[in-house]
């Protein structure tokens, strides 16, 4: 399979994840519904929900810009971004810098690793079962323990994310 390709197959895959309501784009309102979801799941106290609700909104207005329900990310859109932040060191970095936040949302024991039964909260926050298959694909899934480790996170998002064609043909 042409690496490339494979790429933006993964990069979709990414943009289906962020696509709550599954209408074709994510909009600050999908951002919401997975805030509020988390929320629940984790038991996450009124603070720490509202907390986790301005990041979430800091970062959508960092990254995409005005926050109202007509402006909205498609998966072109959201293709062109990732070319863009892939030329940027400092974008790339606030990206990476972000992983260990969002791990450690999902990581409710603060293990170090999400566990079967996180990842499994996880799933019921983001929505469908057939997103099990995506974030499956996305080899993100330790294969001996079955665990999501937070090293293993940053590298599959380091390489697929941030990979260049020409190093995708090496």
């Amino acid at each position: 399979m042409d690496p490339y390709k494979d790429w933006n197959s993964k990069l979709n895959a990414y943009h289906e994840l962020l696509d709550i309501n599954n209408d074709g784009v994510v909009t600050i309102e999908d951002m919401r519904e997975l805030t509020k979801r988390f929320s629940k799941v984790n038991n996450m106290t009124e603070e720490q929900s509202l907390m986790f609700s301005k990041i979430i909104e800091n970062l959508w207005y960092k990254h995409w810009g005005c926050i109202n329900p007509f402006d909205y990310v498609t998966v072109e859109k959201y293709l062109s971004y990732i070319q863009y932040v892939k030329q940027n060191d400092r974008l790339k970095n606030e990206v990476i810098q972000l992983l260990p936040f969002l791990f450690k949302t999902v990581d409710k024991d603060q293990s170090g690793h999400i566990t079967k039964e996180e990842y499994d909260k996880f799933l019921e926050c983001m929505g469908t079962s057939n997103k099990n298959g995506l974030i499956k694909s996305l080899g993100i899934i330790n294969d001996k323990d079955h665990t999501i480790h937070l090293d293993d996170l940053i590298s599959v998002i380091q390489k697929f994310l941030f990979q260049n064609k020409d190093e995708a043909d090496k």
